[in-house]
């Protein structure tokens, strides 16, 4: 049984661990929560199942245009995540990664529990009351999916034409499909590592990504159809493709959202994917 305090973030949640030991974690996208929140996901169905809120929800939350086209809703889905969720993890997919090999790194993660903090205090304004996002909270994320932005630019503009190029020019889609792709996937998570640390941490050579092979492998599929269609990769793919960074051994994912789904199905781990 969970009992949620809304008092200091550091001790925010306090609950029995009976069953929630043998219970896998289920890490759940930011549409989990708008579907509990608009009842398309009955709240009794949820009531036993050891739900995982990641900090990309919590950035999805704090720059979601939903603030004005529906703050109803938004305002119901954060309190939903905050209270339903049986541990909240503040790292970013980043810091998760680079914690596969670097065993000592400490992730900062006081800007997200600033975030928290003042989700926290959205759920509590009245329905009239007129809310504005503090901008020290708005502009790193901001600033974060601009970085992003110029990441799928790169992808679309350079990276994708010219493997498409030299697909056309020789050698088989099914040769292509059959090909390795985790040695371009690992450079752009380097370069994406360094940029995230101002070039103070690179990844490993060689690297062991066992522990988010999930996220690897569903990457591969993922740029394989990029690759061999007309398909462009967009900032909100770039930010869906992460959330399976928390996936693991021990968790589960949850999502609305099918082409991930099938995604990840066909990278061999439709075993991982949860839904009630």
């Amino acid at each position: 049984m969970m009992k949620y305090y809304l008092g200091n973030t550091k001790a925010h949640i306090s609950y029995q661990m009976k069953d929630l030991k043998s219970q896998p974690r289920i890490i759940s996208d930011t549409n989990i929560w708008y579907g509990i929140a608009d009842g398309s996901i009955p709240e009794k169905s949820i009531e036993n199942l050891n739900l995982v809120l990641i900090s990309n929800s919590l950035r999805e939350f704090s720059i979601s245009p939903n603030i004005k086209a529906n703050p109803k809703l938004l305002q119901r889905a954060c309190l939903m995540a905050l209270t339903k969720s049986k541990r909240i993890i503040y790292d970013s997919s980043l810091d998760i990664i680079i914690k596969t090999f670097d065993k000592k790194y400490v992730s900062n993660i006081d800007f997200m529990l600033k975030t928290h903090d003042e989700i926290r205090r959205f759920t509590r304004v009245e329905p009239n009351e007129i809310y504005n996002i503090p901008d020290e909270l708005m502009s790193p994320v901001l600033k974060e999916r601009e970085d992003v932005q110029k990441i799928c630019n790169q992808i679309n503009n350079a990276i994708l034409p010219n493997i498409r190029s030299k697909i056309k020019k020789g050698g088989s889609k099914k040769e292509h499909r059959d090909k390795s792709g985790v040695s371009g996937i690992l450079s752009l998570i380097n370069m994406y590592v360094q940029q995230y640390t101002s070039n103070s941490i690179s990844l490993p050579d060689p690297y062991d990504f066992k522990e988010i092979e999930v996220f690897i492998r569903t990457w591969e599929v993922f740029f394989k159809e990029l690759e061999l269609s007309k398909m462009k990769i967009k900032v909100n793919d770039w930010f869906d493709l992460f959330n399976i960074v928390f996936v693991n051994n021990d968790s589960l994912y949850w999502t609305r959202d099918e082409k991930w789904k099938k995604f990840i199905a066909k990278a061999g781990y439709e075993d991982k994917l949860f839904d009630i």
